[in-house]
């Protein structure tokens, strides 16, 4: 892609954004053809946008979701904008959405950075970098008519279906539980709709945070103190409906509450 078709198309989708309207794709000539030519134009949508950022979800981390988006070996990523994310309890009613789609995930906090100049990572340094885990929900949302037909790359392209963020009370005593098989359930309503684990994530939580210092790394980014990276849903997608509440029970960990 040319800077000027890349320009195009984050340009396009910021006004999908700031309009409140949906829209069936970028114009043809502008439309992401590879995953690396989608993050050229979220990059550039990100600038546009001009929003704090916040820190980095996840996504496309269970099988599920890759076959669903083609995206076969790698999950993907995104940013988290500051003025969509939110501490428990949260009050989402005056939030824009086009749709809900909740997914109860673990999260992280930075204590230091992880600077591209010393990648590779291994597990062990990434987890001795993060300063605190939260529960937290994270919401999708999309500026496409259809976002199930458009693909992986238009997907990358909007920033990856972001929505909003929720986190959760700081955890510091986390690090001797098996994260991977840890149970989490999601209430909606007060009725129970859906249940998991961080097992549910490829590699684990802690497998995909690794994943993303070192592709951050890779692309001469790099992760920093106090950002948040929220890790791929443990409970799969479920679509709320305004006025729903929200309760996501990570058992020890806490829970992460918000209303639509």
């Amino acid at each position: 892609m040319t800077p000027q078709t890349i320009d195009e198309a984050a340009r396009a989708l910021f006004a999908a954004r700031a309009n409140r309207v949906r829209i069936r794709n970028v114009p043809d000539d502008c439309q992401a053809s590879s995953i690396d030519d989608a993050y050229q134009i979220q990059d550039r949508l990100i600038d546009l946008i001009g929003q704090q950022v916040y820190g980095w979800k996840i996504g496309a981390t269970s099988q599920k979701a890759r076959d669903f988006v083609g995206i076969k070996d790698a999950s993907l990523r995104a940013r988290l904008l500051a003025d969509n994310c939110y501490e428990h309890p949260a009050d989402l009613s005056d939030h824009f959405f086009f749709m809900r789609a909740v997914e109860c995930e673990f999260a992280f906090t930075l204590g230091v950075d992880l600077p591209p100049g010393e990648a590779p990572y291994d597990q062990e340094t990434v987890v001795a970098s993060v300063d605190s885990m939260h529960p937290a929900i994270e919401i999708s949302d999309s500026r496409y008519l259809d976002w199930t037909s458009v693909g992986g790359p238009a997907l990358v392209a909007d920033n990856c279906n972001d929505g909003a963020f929720v986190r959760g009370a700081k955890v510091e005593q986390w690090r001797n539980t098996d994260l991977n098989s840890h149970a989490v359930t999601l209430f909606v309503n007060d009725e129970h709709v859906a249940s998991g684990s961080g097992g549910e994530v490829i590699t684990g939580p802690l497998g995909v945070l690794v994943w993303l210092a070192n592709e951050l790394a890779v692309r001469g980014m790099g992760l920093h103190a106090g950002q948040v990276v929220t890790t791929g849903s443990c409970t799969g997608v479920v679509v709320a409906q305004p006025g729903d509440r929200i309760r996501a029970d990570f058992g020890k960990f806490g829970k992460v509450e918000l209303c639509f």
